[in-house]
Parts: structure tokens; C-alpha cells; sequence
């Protein structure tokens, strides 16, 4: 069982949007962010969803950790070597087959990438 649940990622989401865009005029910016909310992640299929368009966001605010996001998403050494890996090892799939280990393994790099 996993330790995180998709609250979890809600808040880690939002709080790190709100920060880059310094919207501070929004009393509630669940509306304002509907993807990112727990109204969009019904599982975890749906929650890997949410995750890569999270992770879109935060290569357009931060482009510079690209390279870590590369090799999360898809298993990439880096941005040149883009050999094939096996696609059932990766976060974004496992959590697809509701690997509960999976949930902490994507709620972490999230955590790390935003800092």
C-alpha cells in the first residue's frame, strides 16, 4: 500500500503552479487548475495522465530539468541517447498496472523535481 494518495499530488501540483505563475488572486485554484486536481484522477491510469501534463508544465517553466524529465518519462540516459528501454520498468507504465511502489516512485520525483 502506498504511503501517498492523489490529494497528495493535487497539492504538490497546484502549490508549485501558483508559485511559478504568482497567482495569488484566485481564492480557490482547484477551478482555476481543474487537470491537476483529484476531480481529474479517478485511478491510475488517469493519474499518469495528470502526471505527464504536470510534467509538460514544468519543462515550459523550467526547461533546464528536461533531462530528468526525459529520462522519467520515457527511460532516456539523456537527451541524445534515446535507446529503447523497457517500457513496462517505467514509473508512468507501472502505475498504469497499479503498482502501489510505482505511486511513491512518481509522488517522490515529482517532490525532488519541483525543488
Amino acid at each position: 500500500m502506498s504511503n501517498k494518495n492523489y490529494y497528495d499530488f493535487e497539492q504538490l501540483m497546484l502549490k508549485y503552479v501558483l508559485e511559478k505563475t504568482k497567482d495569488t488572486s484566485d481564492p480557490n485554484p482547484r477551478y482555476s487548475y481543474p487537470l491537476l486536481t483529484t476531480d481529474s484522477i479517478a485511478n491510475n491510469e488517469s493519474l499518469s495522465q495528470v502526471i505527464e501534463a504536470f510534467l509538460t508544465i514544468v519543462h515550459v517553466e523550467e526547461p533546464k530539468k528536461s533531462e530528468k524529465i526525459l529520462q522519467f518519462m520515457y527511460g532516456y540516459k539523456n537527451s541524445q541517447d534515446k535507446s529503447l528501454v523497457d517500457e513496462d520498468s517505467l514509473v508512468l507504465v507501472r502505475l498504469e498496472h497499479n503498482d502501489d511502489k510505482a505511486i511513491d516512485e512518481a509522488y517522490s520525483f515529482l517532490d525532488s523535481i519541483v525543488k
